[in-house]
């Protein structure tokens, strides 16, 4: 199959931040830019860094604040004035992942939901993506590559678009730096009280009002925030309003979609004009499961004589009230019904 005419070759660079010790938000973000801006948004970059010495946000000091400053401008002036460069971050809520308990394990997950936005973004573009990430990224990059191409192709219908992914070093790399620096001010607003009197505080609300980020008219999520405000690295910004980016990623999405289809082709299989009651005296046994958080009741129609007088078909189990709650509650979420394999083996369906 001939390789489709290329409109927009992006070179992306990504970096984490917050992914380990207690923080409540993870963060991942990526820098982005046509491969002819290149080497001149490196040259900027490294004339703005003031050294040799890498810049970092868990580097970040008084004595080099100022330093990171002239950075951070830099980054803003090729945002917005040149406008060759654009951000994008995606913010996780850790007590909403199945990885919680080890963060790295689910970092392909929070990578894949970054760089699968650019593929969205060019939706209708012909376009090549070449990233690179900091080094030693707990997961094989080829197979990222692989999924995202193969959830690419089944969204937006391309093939092949993302060309490469590979680690870079980020102490060589200043674009991976402003990544890291952008990255870790957005994820340290999320995980520091607006309030704290604290000069890291102040350095996050300095580049909050470089990044100047547009506020959507008329949405009640945005309330009270205005362009510039600290408070814009905490919520999700309006697609392709602003060249930087912010989706808090409910990742879990495709976990419950997984687990709705299996309940439904289990229960598909139940003669659905029965109740449970029926089902029981059956043979059958059956669990209720959250599909987000997994908690997950054993033989709940035995514990809730009163649910099991239902008939399959319509069927509505309560919601969950064990999921842990985020800033941002989430859509409440109902459980599924699953047939447990015991009460299979034991049916005796008439």
């Amino acid at each position: 199959m001939p390789k489709p005419i290329v409109t927009r070759d992006l070179r992306i660079f990504g970096d984490e931040s917050s992914h380990s010790g207690d923080k409540a938000f993870i963060t991942y973000g990526t820098m982005a830019c046509e491969r002819k801006d290149l080497d001149r948004i490196t040259e900027k970059l490294e004339r703005a860094s003031g050294g040799p010495s890498e810049i970092k946000w868990r580097q970040l000091r008084k004595p080099n604040r100022i330093r990171y400053q002239r950075f951070a401008e830099a980054i803003f002036e090729l945002i917005h004035d040149e406008k060759i460069l654009f951000h994008r971050c995606v913010v996780i809520t850790k007590d909403d992942s199945i990885h919680r308990h080890d963060i790295k394990k689910g970092m392909k997950d929070f990578v894949f939901f970054n760089l699968i936005v650019y593929a969205r973004d060019h939706e209708l573009v012909p376009a090549a993506f070449d990233v690179t990430l900091d080094e030693g990224v707990p997961f094989d990059t080829e197979e990222l590559r692989l999924k995202l191409n193969n959830r690419d192709r089944d969204e937006n219908h391309w093939s092949e678009r993302f060309v490469a992914i590979r680690e870079g070093e980020s102490d060589k790399d200043r674009i991976i730096q402003a990544a890291d620096l952008l990255t870790g001010a957005i994820a340290y607003a999320n995980n520091t009280d607006e309030e704290a009197k604290t000069w890291r505080m102040d350095f996050a609300k300095m580049m909050a009002r470089l990044a100047d980020i547009p506020v959507p008219t008329g949405s009640r999520r945005h309330a009270g925030i205005r362009r510039g405000d600290i408070a814009t690295f905490r919520v999700s910004t309006v697609r392709n309003l602003g060249r930087v980016s912010i989706f808090p990623v409910d990742w879990k999405f495709e976990q419950v979609a997984k687990y709705r289809e299996e309940s439904a082709a289990q229960l598909a299989m139940l003669p659905l004009g029965w109740t449970f009651t029926e089902l029981l005296r059956a043979g059958y046994r059956f669990d209720v499961m959250c599909p987000r958080c997994e908690h997950q009741t054993r033989d709940f129609f035995v514990k809730r004589p009163l649910q099991a007088d239902r008939e399959v078909a319509g069927y509505q189990p309560p919601i969950c009230g064990a999921c842990p709650q985020p800033r941002k509650p989430l859509k409440q979420i109902r459980g599924l019904v699953f047939v447990t394999a015991e009460g299979v083996a034991q049916a005796r369906p008439s």
